[in-house]
């Protein structure tokens, strides 16, 4: 069974809820792609119990999040607040954290050797550049073997090199990812994905990544809109054929910069 979210409420900024209403399903295999901001973290947050839902019901595996926190192999994440309760070095947080679980310590020195990274082990997070910091958090949460991985953006700050080889790792590992970004780029990769699009605390779709690829974003309601966003108080189509390509915005924070400025 998906996590599911039912006109769920959650969060806020400047007194306003950052997710409004969502309703969607979350399985492994979905990304989350929208700006900056728009409440891609926050429903992450409010899966692993951190930002608690004001209003509407979250079901992970069919039982309310409240009912399962705390439980071990539901979800693990890469958000840094999950991490950082230890001033530990980030080699005895995955000691510690996978023994207490049941995790696959050979597989977080694997991805950790894939990268290169040995010198971060006996660092603590606090200590670590952001890329490092980026490839320790990827490795934590995927060394838990839950069943359900949440990715918070996790190809921020990372080379070209690192990008490519963690892309690698996330198709590999496709069956228990959710992960969500701002970047275009990897959506020709992720076949067989499905695509939400989260814009202003809202949820649109789902559509297939494959299919992202040969749409293009016009303002208003267009008649032959495959989906119609919600931005701020304007409505953008997305069309086949026409329109500003969605595969030539290397952000959706563009999304902004090209239809409200």
């Amino acid at each position: 069974m998906p996590i599911e979210f039912r006109d769920v409420y959650a969060g806020y900024r400047r007194r306003e809820y950052v997710l409004k209403g969502v309703t969607c399903e979350l399985a492994p295999g979905t990304l989350l792609l929208g700006p900056n901001g728009a409440g891609k973290t926050t429903m992450f947050r409010t899966i692993l119990g951190l930002t608690p839902v004001a209003k509407g019901t979250l079901l992970i595996d069919g039982k309310s999040v409240d009912e399962i926190s705390g439980a071990c192999g539901v979800a693990s994440a890469n958000l840094g607040e999950v991490w950082r309760i230890l001033p530990a070095t980030v080699d005895d947080l995955a000691k510690l954290y996978i023994d207490a679980v049941g995790g696959d310590y050979d597989l977080f020195r694997s991805i950790i050797e894939t990268f290169k990274a040995d010198r971060l082990l006996g660092k603590k997070l606090s200590r670590l550049s952001a890329g490092e910091r980026r490839i320790a958090l990827n490795a934590l949460a995927l060394s838990l073997r839950t069943r359900y991985v949440l990715l918070d953006e996790p190809f921020e700050n990372l080379d070209p090199r690192a990008r490519a080889a963690m892309l690698k790792l996330v198709l590999e590992n496709s069956s228990r990812i959710i992960m969500n970004t701002h970047a275009t780029w990897l959506l020709d990769k992720l076949s067989g994905w499905r695509v939400l699009l989260v814009v202003g605390g809202k949820v649109f779709g789902p559509i297939e990544a494959a299919k992202l690829l040969n749409l293009g974003i016009v303002e208003g309601v267009a008649e032959d809109a495959l989906l119609v966003l919600n931005l701020d108080d304007r409505k953008v189509s997305l069309v086949e054929g026409r329109g500003t390509p969605l595969s030539r915005m290397d952000s959706l924070d563009r999304l902004y910069e090209v239809f409200l400025t």
